[in-house]
């Protein structure tokens, strides 16, 4: 009998997992691409009809969906690579950094994570707080940065006043709260839904004389805390919308432009059969421990992050810095429609899915796409660069 021939490198490499390497992107065989290159021009000349003076949509907009068309192209630009030790070489294609990119929006979403988690975020447990409006500060909201930047400011200032005011009820001078808040200018089918994630170390911070910071961990808010701070963001907020509508009421003066006319439809865009919502907001009535909704604002305060959970503190970043929609969830009907599905089923029907035509599924991710004037994601307190 022959001996046995064996032609592994060594023992059990034929049944070890292929070493990982380098999987060129097609985005060009994706479905939001074929969308794209099939009905961008329809959705532009129908925006120029729409507006009064033939304006159609700013030209970010036009160039974010034509820059996503190149990416992953070799005729658009690439990077040659060659090993210098066995001459093999390859065309790496320039990616295109657009805001509609999934591709890009990823790798975007996991430099914030390792960067925040890294470089900025210290060791102690977080709180993931989430608020949300009613419809019409949801649109001022999406639209203007100076509205943005007030509203996300009462609630991130209102929550850091009642740390302090606990810090200083357990006999602790000069706390100092930190958050980094991010803001979401989407809901999960497809609509304009402006809201805030902050995400807040579960305690603050105390300053020694020539020593390092001290970390002064507190209890978890209760539900009484919940519904008095969101009483108190509410109050805030209505206070200052005389002033941020005055601040908004120059850009109203003109006329509104095609993304304006699709960021108001995608506000008031709502699923076929819902849950059980407020008729207001839109928004499900809090079912949660530590959660309250009032007066079409709500305030959710139950997840939190230990730690040593450094890889959950990531998911949660990369949650809330994720892109508008998942490209994966995009099927092309034989009919040319577009079927998205939802992450779950909604409603006591069941809905799974809403079907939209090409030229109006431009139009709703225009809406919900963040504009380059607005700035998503912002520092607070101690954790400010």
């Amino acid at each position: 009998m022959s001996p046995a021939v064996c032609f592994e490198r060594h023992p059990g490499a034929a049944r070890a997992p292929l070493p990982p390497e380098y999987r060129p992107r097609h985005p060009a065989a994706t479905v939001l691409y074929r969308v794209v290159h099939d009905h961008l021009e329809t959705m532009l000349a129908e925006a120029r009809q729409r507006t009064e003076h033939g304006s159609g949509y700013p030209a970010f907009v036009e160039h974010d969906f034509r820059k996503f068309m190149t990416c992953g192209r070799v005729q658009a630009g690439f990077a040659r690579q060659r090993c210098p030790a066995c001459g093999f070489e390859r065309l790496l294609p320039f990616s295109c950094k657009a805001r509609l990119c999934p591709s890009c929006h990823a790798r975007r979403m996991h430099q914030t994570a390792l960067r925040l988690t890294d470089e900025v975020l210290p060791h102690v447990r977080y709180r993931l707080w989430t608020f949300t409006l009613p419809r019409p500060l949801r649109y001022l909201m999406a639209r203007d940065p100076e509205v943005l930047g007030a509203i996300l400011g009462a609630f991130v200032r209102t929550v850091f006043a009642w740390q302090r005011r606990c810090a200083r009820a357990d006999g602790f001078a000069g706390p100092m709260p930190g958050a980094v808040g991010f803001v979401q200018l989407f809901g999960g089918a497809l609509n304009a839904n402006c809201h805030a994630h902050a995400l807040f170390p579960d305690g603050v911070f105390l300053a020694r004389p020539e020593q390092p910071l001290v970390f002064l961990e507190q209890y978890a808010p209760s539900q009484a805390n919940i519904d008095r701070l969101l009483a108190t963001i509410g109050r805030k907020v209505l206070r200052l919308r005389a002033h941020l509508e005055q601040a908004a009421h120059g850009a109203d003066l003109q006329d509104p432009d095609a993304l304006d006319q699709a960021l108001a439809e995608a506000v008031q865009a709502r699923l076929p059969v819902g849950r059980e919502v407020d008729d207001h907001t839109g928004s499900p009535a809090p079912s949660a421990h530590r959660c309250a909704s009032a007066d079409g604002f709500s305030l959710h305060a139950n997840l939190t992050i230990e730690a040593d959970d450094r890889a959950g503190l990531q998911r949660v970043i990369r949650y809330a810095a994720r892109q508008a929609f998942a490209s994966e969830r995009l099927h092309l009907l034989p009919d040319g429609r577009v079927r998205y599905d939802l992450r779950r089923p909604w409603g006591p029907h069941r809905l799974t899915h809403l079907t939209l035509e090409g030229p109006e599924l431009l139009r709703r991710l225009a809406a919900i796409l963040p504009r380059p004037y607005l700035n998503l994601t912002r520092y607070y307190g101690i954790l400010t660069p």
